[in-house]
């Protein structure tokens, strides 16, 4: 487990004798570490949630005096109540292959885009591809976006604020779930994926076809559709009630569709963005 001094120190200075701990799925196996630690070092009964974390705006509600969230950095625009998000830092890049990999995918002028947990290798990545000819492009945070260059699934800023400056995008990080949304945004602009765990690059074109296609057909179900039920999550970063009270969950531009009042061909991908 990496340094926890200043999560001792945290607990500590907040007088907390019960603690939270919440993992994504990818750091669960060092739950029961990190527990022994804290429970050793600082004298308090720690919880682990069972319940999956995805993000900042997932955060667990638990019975304890500071709930500590790992994997990802807190959303600016909320505010959070006895909550403490420890920073694991980024893995060391030893490893360059998949870089090497991306290289012949990617066009000249690239927008880099990454998540929390590789953030830190950044300027290494910059100063790679500018040293392979490319002109590199990180888009700066916002409200809901804590680092420069970082992506959410459910939020595009760093992607949308550069997009008229590159001509494809280079994700650092691993899966589908965080760019795809870029991919489906900018459908004329190539997404690569440089995943360092397995030291590869892929174009995410083809997989961007297919969650289209699924998603016309889902429009094309909702044609014949007299009601429609509305989930909303209350979750502290993701309350929509507001939202859901004025809109169906179609975005605007699925439902004109619906309604024939836009074209197939003119079918736009819409991020909802609500603060």
């Amino acid at each position: 487990m990496s340094d926890i001094t200043r999560l001792l120190d945290v607990i500590r200075g907040r007088n907390a004798k019960s603690v939270g701990l919440q993992f994504p799925v990818g750091l669960r196996t060092k739950a029961v570490e990190l527990a022994q630690d804290l429970e050793r070092e600082a004298g308090v009964m720690c919880l682990v949630s069972a319940d999956p974390s995805f993000g900042a705006c997932d955060v667990a509600d638990m019975p304890v005096d500071l709930t500590v969230h790992l994997g990802h950095a807190p959303m600016p625009h909320l505010r959070y109540d006895r909550v403490f998000f420890f920073d694991l830092g980024s893995p060391a890049l030893e490893d360059y292959r998949f870089l090497d990999a991306a290289l012949p995918l990617l066009p000249r002028r690239v927008g880099l885009l990454t998540t929390y947990q590789f953030r830190e290798w950044l300027p290494v990545v910059i100063a790679y591809l500018e040293k392979h000819g490319h002109e590199v492009h990180v888009g700066p945070p916002d409200k809901r976006v804590a680092y420069a260059g970082q992506l959410l699934g459910c939020d595009y800023h760093t992607a949308t604020v550069i997009q008229a400056d590159v001509d494809g995008y280079l994700y650092i990080g691993t899966g589908d779930f965080h760019p795809l949304g870029v991919a489906i945004l900018f459908p004329d602009k190539p997404i690569i994926i440089a995943d360092p765990e397995r030291g590869e690059a892929r174009d995410l074109k083809e997989v961007r076809d297919r969650i289209v296609r699924q998603r016309h057909a889902a429009i094309a179900r909702a044609h014949d559709a007299q009601t429609f039920g509305i989930i909303v999550s209350k979750k502290i970063g993701q309350d929509r009630m507001g939202l859901a009270d004025k809109q169906p969950m179609l975005t605007p531009q699925e439902f004109e569709i619906v309604l024939g009042e836009r074209r197939w061909e003119d079918y736009v991908f819409d991020e909802i963005r609500a603060y």
